[in-house]
Parts: structure tokens; C-alpha cells; sequence
């Protein structure tokens, strides 16, 4: 699956969540912590195991972009996937909508995020390789003001999030505008995210690079592809060759 770079990196594409941001302390101890709040008590294992299921049952259901356009549109799509983890907590609609309320806000703030702590020796390097830098996630418009308080907005440039481009990964919408403002030949930019049909088909699809962020060492739904399987964020600093 892995194999060398055969073209130099001049630009990096990046993707947000569970690439480059993880949940604080983590996803279950955050719900547990606003359910609190709200006088409920979440157990923070529970949440894990069924939110992933609730939000990809939710996907499949969904029409058009997952996130929408709107605040309003991403929050009727947390709603419905919060009405499955949520499914035995005898809660009403009224006190679903609020939590969820609540849960929105408070995942907009940094401080219910940690940063990949691969992330500042895979910017070093970049620096050193004076290579260019995007972000292109799927995500609501949340995500902007949040890259702002974490300082990302100062390295990436540009970012593209699905929610105000109107379009979304694996299409090819987002990955066009980040190659055209990278200044790259799509096939010198490496994309790395750690979704295999977001991220990596998304990217090779437009002549792109990709590297898959695969910490639990998944085995590749391709064998065939020519993708580079990073363990660790940091691990891509290998693939960008000699300075400049």
C-alpha cells in the first residue's frame, strides 16, 4: 500500500476531523459533561459506541450536503443523530433540541478539541520545504471561527469547508479549489485525512497524492491503490523529500 513518493510535494492539503483535531478529553466525556448541565447523567462509553452508527445511519438517510449550508441545516442533522445516541435517555423533543443546542455550541469552541500533537513537527517541516498548506474538510460553519481560536487560519491558506463552498468530499469541488489555489500540479500536492472514501478516493480521483491517517493499522479497503499509510500524523514528514 505504501510506496515512495515518485513526484516532490509542493503543496499539502489537509483534512480537520480526526486528522489534524480530536475531541477533549474525548467525545463521550464531553456529552457527559454537557448532559450534566442539563441534569442528565451520559456515560461517556455508552455515547461512544453508538454515535458513530447514529451518525452514519443518519448520512445514509440524508439528501444533499450532510452539514447543509445553515446553522439551522446542521443542526437538523445533529438532531436526528443525537436522537439515536440518545435513544434510552427518556428524553422529549424539547430536551433533545436543547442539549443538542448546547452540544453545537460548546463543540465550536477549542477547548472541547485537542490538537494532533504531530501537527507542529509536520508544520516545521513544511516551513523548511517552504511548501504551501490547505484544509479541506467536511464540516459545518462552525468550523471556521474554530480554526481561528485554534491559530490554524494562520497557516492555512486556503481553507475549504464543505458547508460554504456548497460542495463536499469525495466530489471533486473541494479538491479542485484547494489545487488551483495551491498553484501545484495536482499530482505534487498530498492530501492527507483519515477517511478512505472521503479523503483518499476523493483525492486520487483528481490526481492528487493521498496519505491515509490509519493509527489502528486498518487494513486497506484497496490493496491495488498507491497510498501512502501513515500510522501518525508526523509520519508524513518522510514523504516530502529533500528541502528545497
Amino acid at each position: 500500500m505504501d510506496s515512495p513518493i515518485q513526484v516532490p510535494v509542493r503543496a499539502l492539503s489537509l483534512d480537520v476531523g480526526n486528522t489534524l483535531i480530536f475531541p477533549h478529553p474525548s467525545l463521550g466525556r464531553v456529552y457527559a459533561g454537557v448532559g450534566a448541565r442539563h441534569g442528565l447523567h451520559l456515560d461517556p462509553a455508552v455515547v461512544e459506541r453508538r454515535f458513530e452508527a447514529a451518525w452514519r445511519d443518519t448520512q445514509a438517510r440524508q439528501t444533499g450536503l450532510i452539514y447543509g449550508t445553515t446553522h439551522e441545516q446542521a443542526l437538523g442533522f445533529w438532531y436526528q443523530v443525537n436522537r439515536g445516541v440518545l435513544c434510552d435517555a427518556g428524553l422529549d423533543d424539547r430536551q433533545i433540541r436543547a442539549l443538542v443546542d448546547d452540544l453545537y455550541t460548546t463543540f465550536g469552541r477549542a477547548h472541547a478539541w485537542r490538537v494532533n500533537p504531530g501537527l507542529e513537527g509536520l508544520l516545521a517541516a513544511c516551513r523548511a520545504h517552504r511548501l504551501r498548506l490547505a484544509i479541506v474538510s467536511n464540516w459545518d460553519l462552525r468550523l471556521r471561527p474554530l480554526l481561528e481560536e485554534l491559530g490554524f487560519t494562520r497557516w492555512a491558506h486556503p481553507v475549504l469547508i464543505s458547508a460554504e463552498v456548497g460542495c463536499e468530499k469525495p466530489a471533486r469541488g473541494l479538491f479542485d479549489l484547494a489545487i488551483r489555489a495551491l498553484g501545484a500540479m495536482p499530482g505534487q500536492i498530498l492530501h492527507i485525512g483519515d477517511t478512505w472514501a472521503d479523503d483518499v478516493l476523493g483525492a486520487t480521483a483528481c490526481g492528487m497524492q493521498a496519505a491515509w491517517l490509519n493509527p489502528a493499522g486498518k487494513p486497506s479497503p484497496d490493496t491495488t491503490a498507491t497510498v501512502h499509510d501513515l500510522r501518525r500524523l508526523e509520519d508524513a514528514v518522510r514523504l516530502l523529500g529533500p528541502q528545497r
